[in-house]
């Protein structure tokens, strides 16, 4: 009788060592599908969406692209967006963002120098004095760096980086630096994700600095001379009837980066682009993909 024992032992261990994996295998599958749950969208997203990329072959130079739906958070491509990269001046949408919830659009401010000149464009001069809310339009029209400079010295530079720094915590961008209020600093960096996150926001609670951006020109008053300035967009976007607003961004260790949202018939959708040798065509074409889907 002895000699059957051990065999008996055996099988019942395996039976129920088996049991207990196959119990172990359902619960790392219920696991793993509730942390796919719990995770963030975009993280999912994109695991389905690279492979999507891949089969499309969209052929981009872009070093990270994040597209998404605006109004039901539904994120469609996903190309390393957890990725930091150089903002440049895309740190001016946290600029005026934060110019206009702690300013008041209303205030006159100078300009206190323009040293920045020949990275502004059509840049303002020394000693002029605009309403803060012409500032902005300088910022998101031609990326006006003394633009930006002057609302920060305004505030208090310090005070003023250590405020659009709480203002990312804020908003959950916690892969994101800012060291400046212009983006000149290659050390602003940050993620198509985060980003994703600022846009959003914005548009939903500060739409005016982004309405600024959809036009092809915009007029500024300088107060100190009583005249009238006009810049002409640099946004190959402005004026689009689908556009619904953006901002430019460039520093040679960036590249190309833009932000954009377009209207697509009940969807509205944002698009951002980091580190593109042609930020505006790579737009389109994702814009043009989507669109299809």
């Amino acid at each position: 009788m002895k000699k059957f024992i051990l065999p008996i032992v055996i099988v019942l261990a395996i039976f129920v060592f088996g049991g207990i994996m196959f119990g172990d295998k359902k619960s790392a599958e219920i696991s793993y599908g509730e942390n796919l749950k719990s995770s963030s969208l975009a993280a999912v997203e994109a695991v389905v969406m690279q492979e999507d990329l891949d089969a499309i072959d969209l052929n981009l130079s872009a070093k990270s692209v994040l597209v998404g739906d605006l109004n039901s958070d539904k994120i469609f491509l996903n190309l390393k967006g957890d990725e930091r990269w150089p903002c440049a001046s895309l740190t001016k949408l946290m600029t005026a963002l934060i110019a206009s919830e702690q300013i008041g659009v209303s205030e006159k401010i100078p300009v206190v120098d323009d040293h920045n000149s020949s990275y502004a464009f059509n840049s303002l001069v020394k000693g002029e004095v605009y309403r803060l809310g012409d500032l902005i339009k300088a910022m998101m029209s031609v990326s006006s760096n003394n633009a930006a400079t002057a609302i920060s010295k305004f505030y208090g530079e310090k005070e003023f980086i250590d405020a659009m720094q709480k203002k990312s915590a804020e908003l959950e961008m916690f892969q994101t630096t800012f060291f400046d209020e212009s983006g000149l600093s290659f050390l602003n960096q940050s993620t198509a994700e985060d980003l994703g996150r600022l846009a959003k926001y914005i548009y939903k609670n500060q739409r005016g600095i982004l309405d600024v951006s959809r036009q092809n020109v915009v007029e500024l008053w300088d107060i100190s001379r009583g005249r009238k300035k006009t810049l002409s967009s640099i946004n190959e976007f402005a004026g689009r009837n689908d556009f619904l607003g953006g901002k430019t961004g460039y520093i040679e260790t960036s590249k190309g980066n833009l932000i954009s949202i377009f209207k697509d018939g009940d969807k509205e959708l944002f698009i951002v682009v980091l580190g593109s040798e042609n930020r505006f065509g790579e737009t389109l074409k994702v814009l043009n993909w989507v669109k299809k889907i």
